[in-house]
């Protein structure tokens, strides 16, 4: 079955290798770049890749875009700190008339130096039909899948936070989407306090219990605490935003 990979990237040069030398086995790489900065876009060029510039707005507008660019009927959308584990690229390439129309595919979490048991298993639609799948949401961008569903087997090795440093950044980059996609959320005195403070406590339980954070010990427990910072970061903002003026 030949496919295209599909990467969305902005100043990735630090990952960006490591994902690609995981793709070598798609018929082609596309890669839409946030006009990069550092050396991403020349070491995209070194893999083959065909590169194209789009400003971002918002994303799942610009996997959108990417996948159009893809010239095979299927497309593996993966973000440029992930990698195509060994298992799972002999799996997409023994697939030869597949029955569905996307594939769910597990990912496995690189969490503060070590692959965490938190929301394992934790299932996403990558692999899929391109005229079956669409993202909307602008930010935590979900699919929207027109068709039938199947799993496949193997994992996509996500690197998205190697230590603390790296999950504030994001905390912080995904606050200030997070603010202003919420631009026209009417904050009263009581919803303030209810985002504000009520809304960490039970984001921090979910994480820690129902997604089992807990398994992985202090390293699970300081996650979560970090996890729950984030929502509420995003409510914080939007009070420097409006309430402070």
């Amino acid at each position: 079955m030949k496919i295209s990979a599909v990467v969305i990237t902005k100043d990735e040069e630090k990952n960006i290798r490591r994902c690609l030398e995981s793709l070598r086995f798609a018929g082609e790489i596309i890669v839409v770049d946030d006009y990069s900065s550092d050396r991403t876009v020349d070491i995209c060029k070194e893999f083959g890749a065909l590169v194209y510039s789009r400003k971002f707005d918002n994303f799942s507008k610009q996997k959108n875009f990417a996948v159009t660019k893809s010239n095979n009927k299927w497309v593996l959308l993966i973000d440029a700190d992930e990698v195509i584990s060994d298992e799972l690229a002999a799996s997409i390439c023994y697939i030869e008339r597949p029955s569905v129309d996307a594939f769910y595919i597990n990912r496995a979490n690189f969490i503060y130096g070590d692959f965490s048991n938190y929301s394992n298993p934790e299932y996403h639609v990558r692999l899929f039909k391109k005229d079956k799948a669409k993202y909307v949401m602008p930010v935590h961008e979900q699919m929207v899948i027109d068709g039938v569903t199947g799993f496949i087997s193997g994992d996509i090795l996500h690197y998205s936070m190697p230590d603390m440093s790296e999950h504030i950044k994001k905390i912080n980059f995904y606050a200030a989407k997070d603010a202003e996609y919420m631009k026209s959320t009417h904050v009263t005195i009581f919803n303030f306090i209810w985002y504000l403070f009520l809304r960490n406590i039970i984001k921090f339980m979910q994480h820690f219990f129902i997604k089992k954070a807990y398994r992985d010990g202090l390293r699970g427990f300081i996650f979560c605490i970090n996890t729950a910072f984030s929502e509420f970061l995003s409510y914080a903002k939007i009070w420097e935003r409006d309430i402070k003026r």
